[in-house]
């Protein structure tokens, strides 16, 4: 830096030249020079310079030379650093909603803990500290039409200016790199799901898988999957993690203690083993090795190779399983079951109910209440007006509004109650079509099961060896279960007893009452 007045101070300037000191060099000079001296020599270094600024700072710093005592370095210029260009980016849409969902579903999870236990249990606490952890997939699952990426242009900066009153040129920012890749589309700034699926983002590149595939279990390094369309998993769903497909949901393992539910087909390779706590569904199907001890919901078949033990089961199909038995628990099969054995030597008990509707059960129980209570009212409306009625020519006006109002209430009632019978007419029409009321047993059957048909209740008590068709024969009072050999085709029959159950008398009651006749259950 060049040195100023007598070589006795001088300016060093930073290395961005974004600063300018004023500092002595060496001690305080026997003879100090007076402050014109100091800014003439300054103004020969070309800096820019704000005098009424700093011309007092040098005054300062030469009294200071003035008593003999060593002044403090002075900034005498600043420059103005460049605001460089901020690059274009890319905003995470689908990361924020999967965030905001994983916090939705930990608080509720922390709600319901805290209504069904004092909040002030820690082991409240950690059980809801339990129950986030399996909420915590890191399996990303978007569905169509969903934003996934909003692109952010570069944000301008600034040129800037250095102590010599020289430009500093700013860096340009860069425009973001986007390749759309399959199952997305752009619309201006935002990319979108064009399917449901996972998404996969690679470097720049942005997809929507739609099947997801897990390599291997389903434990707390994936969490609980919640996707869109069809999902396999290499090997097992451990116990009390959850699984829930769009589609169709593969297990080339075991299912654990776990729920796992397709919306259309289960297969599940290696086997359910429920350890009582275990929720298997599909909306059209479920095939697996075995079930033991679940929960297990199906609106089609469900088709085993080697055993259902100890389950409860409702199956809008057949129950088939190929190699071994059934035994224990309740099975509720609208298309029948065909086993190779049926119960167990130990007369473990067994409850089968064929050709049952349980959905339809289900409705007609709720049905069935509100339709006596609208008849009810409907009832009480009529005692009402019935009188009006008989002698409107003395009715005042009031009386003859009140008449026509409840005569709509009525009407409205009436209405309600014949569209809630004819909902359940229909459902029963379409189940029929259905209904397979039979039991086939290819090899034995053995005392402690119990068999169900709409009507009959039949017990098994003594073994029964296949291969043997059992099911109902004839109508009304004449009906009777039969065992039909299907080697030699020889029958007979079962002690059986009436089957009271009532959602199917109340069936019978809500169809016998319809204004147009309909044939009973």
């Amino acid at each position: 830096m060049p040195p100023l007045v007598n070589n006795q101070m001088y300016v060093k300037v930073s290395d961005d030249r974004m600063e300018a000191v004023l500092e002595l060099k060496g001690g305080a000079p026997e003879a100090a020079p007076t402050v014109s001296t100091v800014i003439e020599e300054i103004d020969k270094l070309g800096l820019a310079l704000d005098h009424e600024e700093i011309n007092p700072l040098i005054e300062k710093f030469v009294a200071e030379l003035e008593k003999g005592t060593v002044p403090q370095p002075v900034v005498i210029a600043r420059g103005k650093p460049p605001v460089h260009d901020e690059h274009g980016k890319l905003e995470k849409l689908y990361e924020k909603e999967k965030t905001d969902e994983t916090q939705s579903t930990e608080s509720a999870d922390s709600t319901e803990s805290t209504e069904s236990t004092d909040s002030t249990e820690p082991a409240e606490t950690a059980a809801t500290e339990h129950q986030s952890h399996y909420e915590r997939s890191s399996i990303i699952a978007v569905t169509k039409g969903d934003a996934l990426l909003k692109i952010i242009p570069p944000v301008s900066g600034e040129d800037g200016m250095d102590v010599y009153g020289k430009v500093v040129p700013h860096k340009l920012g860069r425009e973001v790199r986007v390749v759309l890749g399959k199952n997305v589309t752009r619309q201006g700034d935002t990319v979108y799901a064009a399917e449901s699926g996972k998404v996969d983002l690679n470097g720049d590149k942005i997809s929507i898988e739609t099947k997801l595939e897990v390599n291997g279990n389903v434990d707390f390094s994936i969490g609980n999957i919640k996707f869109p369309g069809e999902v396999v998993i290499c090997k097992n769903v451990l116990d009390l993690f959850k699984v829930h497909g769009d589609d169709c949901v593969t297990v080339q393992g075991v299912i654990e203690a776990a729920e796992v539910h397709a919306n259309k087909i289960l297969h599940a390779v290696g086997g359910m083993a429920g350890k009582e706590k275990g929720k298997f569904s599909a909306g059209e199907k479920i095939t697996s090795k075995y079930i033991t001890n679940a929960e297990v919901k199906c609106g089609g078949d469900v088709q085993v190779m080697t055993e259902i033990v100890n389950c409860n089961l409702v199956c809008d199909g057949k129950v088939m399983v190929e190699r071994g038995p059934l035994v224990g628990g309740h099975i509720v099969a609208r298309g029948g079951v065909e086993v190779k054995d049926l119960g167990s030597e130990a007369g473990i008990k067994t409850l089968l109910e064929v050709g049952a509707d349980d959905a339809l059960r289900r409705r007609v129980l709720e049905v069935a209440p509100e339709v006596k209570q609208k008849r009810a009212k409907i009832e009480k409306v009529r005692s009402i007006v019935e009188p009006l009625l008989a002698n409107q020519k003395h009715l005042t006006n009031d009386q003859k509004e009140k008449a026509t109002e409840l005569l709509y209430t009525a009407s409205e009632l009436e209405d309600s109650v014949n569209a809630l019978i004819e909902e359940i007419s229909q459902a029963y029409a379409a189940s029929q079509e259905k209904v397979v009321a039979e039991v086939r047993i290819n090899e034995r059957a053995y005392p402690g099961v119990t068999i169900r048909f709409p009507h009959l209740e039949v017990r098994i008590t003594k073994e029964l060896r296949g291969p043997v068709l059992i099911h109902c024969k004839g109508l009304g009072r004449k009906m009777q279960v039969v065992v039909q050999s299907q080697s030699g085709g020889n029958e007979h029959t079962l002690p059986s007893s009436s089957n009271c159950d009532e959602a199917y008398e109340l069936l019978n009651e809500l169809l016998a009452s319809k204004p147009v006749s309909e044939a009973t259950v």
